[in-house]
């Protein structure tokens, strides 16, 4: 069955995909300049995703400067990141 065409639109300076923890830090800093902002998100806001899935943590690749973690790399970051996003991000 095809859809009715829409009539209405969205009208905004900026439209953010992703309201996980960098999503909506954008939204806010955009829309604290100034700028009308449209925030979506693919599931139930605050209660999917991957920032909700982390349970407040922080994934973030290690470097040179940073104290190591036996088990820590690259490879391992990439690997949990994927899997705790289903391999979709």
């Amino acid at each position: 069955m095809a859809r009715p065409a829409r009539k209405d639109y969205l009208k905004t300076e900026c439209a953010v995909i992703g309201a996980g923890l960098a999503g909506c830090t954008v939204a806010l800093e955009l829309a604290e300049a100034g700028h009308r902002v449209e925030l979506f998100s693919k599931g139930k806001l605050g209660v999917d995703g991957n920032s909700y899935l982390i349970a407040g943590g922080l994934a973030a690749v290690p470097t040179k400067e940073s104290p190591k973690r036996k088990g820590d790399s690259l490879a391992l970051h990439v690997r949990e990141t994927l899997g705790a996003g289903k391999g979709l991000n």
